[in-house]
């Protein structure tokens, strides 16, 4: 479900409305880079300081995903059996 995927997600979402204020205020001021809220702009910032650490959270989440998308292929397979 979306629910559940969201929840695979290790940060809270940003609401859209948030989001949209914040992109078009970035850009009425002329901002090369927009990267908000704070987490993401500490990773963004981890990243390029230091990738293979990123890298390892990166893994993680991932790992994750897959899981989830593996168990929902199996679900859907045995519901056709």
């Amino acid at each position: 479900s979306k629910e559940k995927l969201i929840s695979l997600i290790p940060f809270k979402m940003i609401d859209p409305q948030t989001a949209a204020d914040i992109i078009l205020t970035s850009v009425v001021h002329n901002k090369a880079f927009i990267v908000f809220p704070f987490y993401a702009r500490l990773a963004w910032w981890l990243s390029r300081i230091c990738p293979s650490l990123v890298e390892i959270f990166h893994r993680k989440t991932i790992e994750k995903f897959r899981a989830y998308k593996a168990s929902r292929l199996h679900f859907s397979k045995s519901k056709k059996d």
